[in-house]
């Protein structure tokens, strides 16, 4: 099965974070997004340094490892972020 390959990247210091597997590109949004609304996290204190990039795919099957050109952006972490007013959650 193919898996697409994502990580998080840290625009201050270039660095990308440790891939993440995952069939589509929506569960990669969702798992960035709840690291970014975790208030223990670094990325939650600066989500504004922080994007979430697909870098290519890899098939378990095969064991083939396929890479982007140029990694494609998915989205900000401060897009993501939840602000809470009051007790009432805010998208």
């Amino acid at each position: 099965m193919k898996q697409l390959t994502f990580s998080i990247k840290d625009n201050k210091t270039g660095i990308y974070h440790r891939p993440m597997y995952l069939p589509h590109p929506q569960q990669a949004v969702r798992q960035f997004e709840q690291i970014v609304n975790d208030p223990q996290s670094t990325i939650n204190r600066y989500p504004e340094d922080y994007q979430l990039v697909q870098l290519g795919e890899f098939d378990d099957e095969t064991g083939i490892t396929l890479t982007l050109d140029t990694p494609e952006f998915i989205a900000h972490g401060y897009s993501l972020l939840k602000k809470d007013l009051g007790g009432t959650k805010i998208d």
